[in-house]
């Protein structure tokens, strides 16, 4: 895990890939944002967006999983290259 003094301005990070589709983005509104842009196609072409698309809180969603599975990715690579596989860090305070 990185420390916020060890992040710079503009730096990058692959974090992986989600890829939205029709069926999707449909079943994710009805359950969470109902708007018709977001379950409706015909609705959506009609909207500022022109076509449907994805709920902010899908993408969000998507995002937020894409990020834990890296930080996951990269606490374990840390620990193998320690050699301390398992070991997980603990807060203290006193």
């Amino acid at each position: 895990m990185k420390y916020f003094d060890d992040v710079s301005v503009g730096d990058r990070y692959e974090v992986g890939q989600h890829t939205f589709d029709a069926t999707g983005i449909k079943a994710f509104a009805k359950r969470f944002d109902p708007q018709l842009f977001h379950i409706d196609e015909a609705a959506a072409a009609r909207s500022h967006f022109g076509a449907l698309c994805a709920s902010g809180w899908q993408t969000a969603s998507a995002w937020m999983r894409l990020m834990v599975d890296y930080r996951r990715r990269e606490d374990e690579a840390l620990r193998a290259r320690r050699g301390r596989r398992g070991h997980r860090a603990v807060a203290r305070f006193s």
